[in-house]
């Protein structure tokens, strides 16, 4: 990501990320530091609500409420009560697998 060193990472470049991500190709460590340095801009070793919000807006064009990124850094905090999350709880946000579906429990037919 930022392959023009432009301390930005355009949408496209983004999105290629996700996408390899979804064909289930590794992160390189670059790019995941860069990815969480577009968030923690201020340096402070995390990003909080107010960070993802501001990055969600600029490079995906999509708007989240206050409540919306609060919960959205709630679930990835590994402290409850935490307003903010480090890089290794983004890169577990980012490896996080949905668990395989489980067969709803059907009673048998009589």
């Amino acid at each position: 990501m930022d392959a023009d060193d432009s301390g930005r990472i355009p949408l496209n470049e983004y999105l290629d990320v996700l996408t390899r991500r979804q064909h289930g190709e590794a992160f390189h460590e670059v790019e995941l530091e860069e990815a969480f340095k577009s968030f923690n801009f201020k340096e402070s070793g995390s990003f909080g609500s107010i960070e993802l919000r501001q990055v969600m807006s600029a490079m995906c064009d999509v708007e989240i409420n206050s409540k919306e990124a609060n919960m959205m850094i709630e679930a990835a905090a590994t402290t409850p009560g935490q307003t903010s999350i480090s890089y290794e709880e983004f890169k577990a946000i980012l490896f996080w697998r949905a668990p395989p579906a489980v067969d709803a429990l059907v009673p048998p037919s009589s």
